[in-house]
């Protein structure tokens, strides 16, 4: 692990599968700029976890109703 003034500089390293398909589908659905949340949690002693990954996008439709 590298550090920079005292805090490291690479703390994980992951491999995300699916997200290229949800991100393709939001943009197929409508959605202009997919946006992909990872929430990584760090422990005290330093380790780190990816908790969560999530692709959302604005999808607007023609009307309110849907109809």
């Amino acid at each position: 692990m590298r550090f920079s003034r005292g805090i490291p500089s690479k703390i994980i390293e992951a491999e995300l599968v699916g997200v290229q398909e949800a991100i393709t589908s939001l943009t197929e659905a409508g959605a202009k700029e997919p946006v992909v949340k990872l929430t990584v949690g760090i422990s005290d002693s330093g380790f780190a976890t990816l908790e969560d990954a999530i692709v959302f996008g604005d999808i607007k439709g023609d009307s309110i109703t849907g109809a």
